[in-house]
């Protein structure tokens, strides 16, 4: 339900890495919302130089056509709990 109501079908949902496996899934298989990548690590995705890293990923999405609706920030983050 949250990806219908924020995202339309093709869109993605930007996160952080490494993330709860089945986002793709959960966001996928029925709204049709793509997940985006931020390329960070376990124990930093959660420091300040993680906006670095979420405008890289934006500035790439833009590049490669794909539009970013929302971002998701998980805590805990799974897998890690942190």
């Amino acid at each position: 339900m949250l990806a219908f109501a924020l995202a339309e079908a093709g869109d993605s949902i930007l996160t952080t890495r490494p993330v709860y496996g089945r986002y793709e899934l959960d966001f996928g298989i029925k709204a049709g919302v793509k997940v985006w990548y931020a390329d960070t690590y376990g124990r930093t995705c959660f420091q300040p130089d993680v906006i670095e890293a979420l405008e890289t990923a934006m500035i790439i999405a833009v590049k490669n056509g794909t539009k970013i609706r929302a971002m998701l920030i998980v805590n805990p983050n799974n897998p890690l709990g942190m």
